[in-house]
């Protein structure tokens, strides 16, 4: 067995279990490393949102900022961590928020950097005993017969690893083609997760792979406490990588290492980076104004951990999760540079195959990696950030590309020579940035601030609005928690009547509303946990009555006291089960278009209606780009044609026909690939003569 040894921090050798490298290892490039840093850095901040990003970032500002508690899995080390961003004397709370994932996708860049050059200061063919038992057999045969010399791995092949300039050229471009990548660039440049938990899985990638190379268990340990601290931010994809880690340190360590105080101490310290999670309840206590999920009892910290409520959404059935592999190939295959142009896939593909002979240990570390993240994604379907579930894939992409560079440059016959093909890769990041910087430029992105100030400015005073519109919801929580915009003003987000804890944060927010409304509340709540443990036994249509109960409620009791406002999609939900809404809501209340929003008025007349322009900046204006997947166009730009279509046909019925002209012409510039629109566009203007 194994002996251990404190001193310097190192494990002491024995014939059976000796480390690959040299005994004074090199250490990779610390100056290639900033360098990409600060590179990357100075891009996001050139690209950097100016206000408050879309889809969670307004929800995950509000509870950085208040020091609450954000969706499942509540990400604590990410609120603790970017809350000290908000004391920069930069900008509004919003930019020093998404500064915050500007600098951690920076330090993931250079951290991924260092973690490949990591792979390419291992000796080339070598072989560890514990990686091949022929190798074992031989080394016992060599001790018998008095044969104490090196492994053939220490001496001879050391010299296989590329030099110092090819390492540095290459960690320089695998460092910039992480930097240049969609997914890491969309999320540097807003308030996400993703930032400083890519971060953490490149902090954690670094960390085993240099114990790997030097035996050194000090890194052992920071890897074991990165990994503690990211299963506190996003556990399911950091947790992902988990069986391609254990592999490689059976592999590197043997068997019985799992047996050894080192194992016992890094098991310490990923346990402890996991106490982040005390901050969930700790946070709770407080009532911070964006409390999700109220994890104050252990069973309810629990349940907001693991995700309860979304595990319906697992898919288990072949056609299901078939289609999602084939979204994740769709997605890895344009990540690393241009669809047209897959060469960073080719040079990654070809370092895969490359060591399985030469790193085989590095091989399994890389492939499980992969294999454990896209089994991850084939089961559970992602809409806005499923791009992201996919960031451990490219990092293992980005080893394998790097081992794969170097070995091409390896083929050429001087060390000059060696040096410019290595150089040549830099060309593969210098495309993706130029090809990518269009659809990543969110320097102008006022899309999601102008959406919320919309949505405020078409409220009368002491209005209430019911929205299910999370790209209009997320934001202006953040306008009103954080920046104290329209104290007056009352918002429901009706997805949230689903869960029980939203009622508590209710009657925190607006106790005279709950209260007034507080029999069919009272009505409703009990059968919140049936259906969120039990749907089968749940008698759904009796359900959706109660739902539908609430929120006609809260409409009739608020009126009493100022004017009501619903989203479009509450006011023309096409779902089935909102038929029974849509009737009772038109049997009572005239549905009035008013700027973003929908007045519900009393009875049925016509109202005085006008065409208002709205804010719009980024939306189709062509100051910002989009793919066709974002939120922009898939979400808000239908919502912005539905509200001005809305508008025009009020007002045509009105006869007010050049402002219902404006609406409809406003709805097919935001929106001019739907032809209904210009179909209902030219109708108007030929009965308006025009």
């Amino acid at each position: 067995m194994k002996r251990e040894s404190g001193v310097g921090g190192r494990e002491s050798e024995n014939p059976d279990t000796a480390p690959v490298s040299d005994p004074r290892p090199p250490t990779p490039d610390l100056r290639i490393a900033t360098i990409v840093f600060i590179a990357a850095f100075a891009l996001y901040l050139k690209t950097l949102a100016p206000a408050v990003g879309p889809t969670d970032s307004g929800e995950l500002t509000s509870a950085v900022w208040s020091l609450g508690n954000a969706h499942p899995p509540g990400f604590p080390f990410f609120l603790i961590v970017t809350h000290l961003f908000t004391w920069l004397p930069v900008g509004s709370i919003a930019v020093r928020t998404n500064i915050a994932s500007a600098f951690f996708s920076a330090l993931a860049c250079a951290l991924v950097a260092l973690a490949a050059a990591e792979i390419l200061l291992m000796p080339r063919h070598a072989r560890a005993p514990v990686e091949e038992k022929r190798s074992k057999k031989k080394q016992r045969i060599d001790r018998s017969a008095g044969r104490t010399g090196l492994p053939k791995s220490r001496t001879g092949e050391s010299d296989l690893r590329p030099s110092r300039w090819v390492i540095a050229l290459i960690m320089l471009a695998t460092g910039l083609l992480f930097a240049f990548s969609r997914t890491l660039w969309q999320f540097a440049t807003v308030t996400e997760v993703y930032a400083i938990n890519s971060a953490l899985m490149a902090g954690v990638a670094w960390g085993m792979l240099r114990w790997a190379r030097t035996r050194d268990v000090r890194w052992l340990y920071a890897a074991a406490l990165l990994f503690g601290f990211g299963l506190c931010v996003h556990h399911v994809t950091i947790g992902t990588g988990a069986i391609a880690i254990g592999v490689l340190i059976t592999r590197v360590g043997g068997i019985n290492f799992w047996r050894t105080r080192t194992t016992l101490i890094g098991a310490l310290l990923l346990a402890a980076g996991m106490l982040v999670y005390v901050y969930l309840p700790v946070a709770a206590s407080r009532k911070p104004v964006m409390n999700w999920g109220d994890p104050a009892s252990l069973s309810a910290v629990w349940d907001h951990v693991t995700g309860k409520q979304y595990r319906a959404y697992i898919k288990t059935t072949g056609e299901q999760n078939s289609a999602q592999i084939d979204r994740y190939f769709g997605v890895v295959g344009h990540e690393l540079g241009p669809s047209w142009m897959p060469l960073v896939l080719l040079i990654a593909a070809g370092g895969i195959g490359l060591l399985w002979f030469r790193q085989r240990t590095i091989f399994w570390y890389v492939v499980l990696f992969i294999i454990g993240n896209a089994a991850w994604f084939a089961i559970y379907p992602v809409t806005n950030d499923a791009p992201a579930y996919a960031i451990p894939t490219f990092i293992a992409l980005l080893f394998a590309f790097a081992f794969g560079a170097s070995s091409i440059a390896a083929l050429a016959g001087t060390d000059r020579m060696r040096s410019v093909i290595a150089g040549a890769m830099l060309i593969l990041p210098l495309v993706s940035l130029v090809t990518t910087y269009p659809f990543r430029d969110r320097g102008r992105y006022w899309v999601s601030h102008d959406y919320a100030e919309n949505g405020l400015r078409s409220m009368r005073p002491n209005a209430l609005m019911l929205t299910g519109d999370w790209q209009l919801y997320a934001p202006m929580r953040y306008r009103l928690d954080v920046e104290h915009a329209r104290p007056d003003v009352e918002i429901v987000e009706t997805g949230f009547l689903l869960r029980q804890w939203y009622f508590g944060e209710l009657a925190r927010r607006y106790p005279t509303l709950t209260r007034d409304s507080r029999r069919e509340i009272d009505a409703l709540v009990p059968m919140l946990g049936p259906f969120q443990n039990d749907r089968d036994h749940l008698d759904m249509e009796l359900f959706n009555r109660r739902i539908d109960d609430v929120i006609i409620s809260l409409i009739e009791q608020h009126l009493r006291r100022g004017p009501v406002y619903v989203s479009g999609e509450v006011a023309a939900s096409t779902e089935p089960r909102d038929v029974n809404l849509r009737k009772r809501m038109s049997e009572r209340y005239d549905i009035v278009p008013r700027g973003l929003l929908i007045e519900l008025v009393p009875g049925h007349a016509l109202r005085d209606v006008r065409y208002t322009p709205l804010e719009m900046r980024g939306v189709a204006d062509g100051t910002v780009r989009y793919e066709d997947d974002d939120e922009v166009p898939t979400e808000i730009v239908p919502a912005y044609r539905a509200i001005f279509v809305m508008t025009g046909r009020y007002l045509a019925i009105e006869k007010k026909f050049d402002e219902a002209l404006l609406a409809y012409r406003v709805a097919n510039t935001v929106d001019p690939a739907n032809l209904s629109v210009e179909r209902e566009m030219q109708l108007v203007a030929s009965r308006a003569g025009k």
